[in-house]
């Protein structure tokens, strides 16, 4: 069956979806037939603006099925939407024994639009003929059935044992990752309270082979997942013994983040393994993020043991071992100008010679004061360091003294990268010592005021504020004009002005503990004045504030025009969204339909039908019955399965219409399962 919690894509999808290029009328040549369920799925869609969901289905079902990629997710979209269950059903068997079949990604696609839509049995059997089809959905849809947990757990089983993941994907899972039907196969048990006998498998799988450091990180990743207070995995430490560096470093790095003493061991023995040539091709498949780290100039070995020991600092902070933590960072230092610190590791020691009661990294920075006194760099290190030892005024000091040095370097101004970039990052530092709250949002406000409102810093600081602004504050007043400065000082708004917007509006609200009446009408005067004669960016990101905050009325206009002015593809698709989102939020139905054409084109192919059937919820609700059906037989054409906000159209005085519109589908259509959920579902309403 079918219901109405179809799976929401949501907004995240549409920029990315506008900007797919959409095939053309005519059904495409096979060879031209894209291979991506995205792509299908918009072609569909598109198809379906014409064409006869019900009769395209028949068409394809008489054809050969063909043997590549994208013919099969075709016949797969149109049949799955017309509800033929039983040749969806052959066609999955098919697709199985196919040379070439839609990529794993694209089959994950396809199997969640089967569960999305409840379709349980086609969904399972896809599950079972297609491996890499993750859809653990289905184990929570049995478990509330009451299915047989046996049943359950041997299925999920098969599944692990079938679905064997290929080289690229295991460079992608790693070893601490688990495979996705384990995982499932996991957290069942654990709810049935059988978790102990996979655990006990990985831990024995350990114990057979302890040079086996995948082993030994599956383990970690499996009790990582069920919780720590029935298993503690510090005996890893002792037991196992990988045999290369790399992998000894990645298990003990693992351990020390659940048990600091027990991956101690671990991390010690990988600095006294030697490094081999299986060490040096694990470490060129990781080249970029390491060089990025430890820097160009280094060899890999280098790295892999400058990790290594960074790992061993931590790990000896974290089980109480600050003399051998202070030890190390004393080694680690040394290599560094003047033995101090790297920014990231500045306040790391800070905190560990606090712990340790060592000054040695402090004498080192005291020592460098004379020769570094005129560097923002120096005194921000020693910001760090000495909040790191929670000595708060010497870190101020140190910060406010950053900030008189803090200029834009010539290397930054080359690089675009100017308008003190460096003294951002201060400001940054000095904002966490102070605190994510209004503490911090007093030394923001007179650094934004002697700022100019043009630079990259003034927004800068103004993401700052947005950061520590949380639902119970008001720091930013929509009548602020320091900010308000901010958003005048930009030709063009995007999600930036968009986000400071949003926050107007949010304080701009009634607030009755605060004594404060709605101020969104007065926002939306100064931001309309910001929006007129300029560029249509300030009234789009304008309009879809207002839309948000009970003002669609408003945002009509300001759309409207918009629309007359934007020439760019995706911001008109955006806009045209908005307006029609705002023309459904006032209710006019007949408006909403007239923009229907192009606000669609934002919406993902599954989200279509929902929204299309706002507007027959709408008419229906004005008293127009007949258009209402009109529309709805439209949306039905999209997808018959879909059934989202049919009970609520019946509700309405439509019952009898909609069950004769569906009783002649049945007999138009005898294979689709649509009609008959549509009539159950209805008659369970009554």
């Amino acid at each position: 069956m079918f219901g109405r919690g179809f799976l929401s894509w949501g907004m995240t999808w549409m920029l990315t979806l506008a900007a797919m290029p959409v095939l053309g009328a005519q059904e495409p040549q096979a060879d031209v037939l894209p291979d991506e369920w995205w792509s299908i799925e918009r072609y569909v869609v598109e198809q379906l603006q014409e064409r006869n969901v019900s009769q395209w289905a028949r068409e394809l079902s008489a054809e050969p099925w063909g043997d590549e990629p994208g013919q099969w997710m075709l016949r797969f979209s149109v049949l799955h939407r017309a509800g033929h269950e039983k040749t969806l059903s052959r066609l999955i068997d098919a697709l199985a024994k196919a040379k070439h079949q839609p990529r794993r990604f694209y089959r994950q696609q396809m199997a969640e639009t089967l569960i999305g839509s409840e379709w349980w049995e086609p969904a399972q059997q896809f599950c079972e003929r297609m491996p890499g089809a993750h859809v653990g959905w289905l184990v929570d849809h049995w478990q509330e059935a009451g299915r047989d947990p046996k049943w359950i757990d041997a299925w999920l089983a098969a599944r692990d044992r079938d679905d064997q993941p290929s080289e690229e994907e295991l460079d992608y899972l790693g070893p601490s990752r688990l495979r996705y039907w384990f995982a499932r196969r996991l957290d069942y048990r654990q709810r049935q309270g059988t978790a102990g006998l996979l655990i006990e498998e990985l831990a024995k799988a350990v114990r057979d082979d302890p040079a086996d450091a995948d082993a030994a990180l599956r383990y970690l990743a499996a009790v990582r997942r069920v919780g720590l207070d029935d298993y503690d995995p510090a005996w890893i430490g002792a037991v196992a013994k990988p045999e290369f560096v790399v992998p000894c470093y990645d298990l003990g790095r693992s351990l020390a983040g659940l048990r600091p003493k027990a991956g101690i061991p671990l991390l010690l023995r990988s600095l006294e393994l030697k490094y081999s040539d299986e060490d040096d091709r694990i470490m060129k498949q990781r080249s970029r993020r390491w060089a990025r780290a430890f820097g160009q100039t280094q060899s890999f070995e280098q790295m892999i043991r400058d990790g290594t020991r960074h790992e061993l600092m931590y790990a000896y902070k974290k089980a109480g071992d600050a003399k051998k933590a202070q030890a190390l960072l004393e080694e680690l230092t040394k290599r560094y100008p003047n033995g101090i610190p790297p920014t990231g590791m500045a306040q790391f020691a800070g905190q560990t010679q606090g712990a340790s009661g060592a000054r040695v990294i402090e004498n080192r920075i005291r020592k460098a004061e004379p020769e570094k006194k005129d560097s923002y760099e120096y005194w921000q290190k020693r910001g760090q360091y000495f909040a790191g030892r929670k000595e708060r005024d010497e870190a101020i000091q140190a910060y406010e003294k950053a900030l008189e040095l803090a200029k834009p370097a010539p290397y930054e101004i080359e690089q675009g990268q100017g308008e003190n970039f460096a003294r951002a990052l201060v400001l940054g530092d000095y904002v966490r010592l102070l605190g994510w709250n209004d503490k911090g949002m007093r030394l923001l406000w007179p650094e934004l005021k002697a700022t100019d409102p043009k630079t990259a810093y003034a927004t800068r600081i103004v993401r700052m504020m947005l950061d520590i602004e949380r639902d119970n504050t008001y720091y930013m007043e929509p009548d602020d004009d320091r900010l308000w400065a901010v958003l005048e000082a930009r030709p063009k708004w995007d999600i930036f002005e968009q986000s400071l917007l949003m926050r107007f509006a949010k304080n701009a609200q009634p607030q009755t503990h605060r004594k404060r009446p709605d101020r969104r009408p007065e926002l939306w005067t100064r931001g309309e004045k910001l929006a007129k004669d300029a560029d249509p960016s300030r009234a789009d990101n304008l309009a879809w504030v207002m839309t948000r905050y009970g003002g669609s009325r408003r945002a009509i206009p300001l759309l409207t025009d918009v629309l007359s002015r934007q020439t760019d593809a995706k911001s008109t698709s955006r806009a045209s969204f908005t307006l029609f989102e705002a023309y459904l939020d006032v209710g006019d139905w007949r408006a909403a339909e007239e923009t229907w054409p192009a606000a669609r084109k934002l919406l993902h192919p599954r989200e279509q039908p929902a929204w299309l059937g706002r507007i027959a919820m709408l008419a229906a609700k004005a008293g127009g019955h007949a258009d209402a059906l009109r529309i709805w037989r439209k949306r039905m054409n999209y997808d018959l399965t879909d059934l989202r906000g049919l009970d609520s159209l019946a509700e309405i005085g439509m019952r009898d219409q909609l069950a004769q519109l569906y009783r002649q589908l049945a007999i138009d259509d005898p294979e689709s399962i649509a009609p008959d959920a549509a009539l159950r579902s209805m008659e369970r309403d009554d």
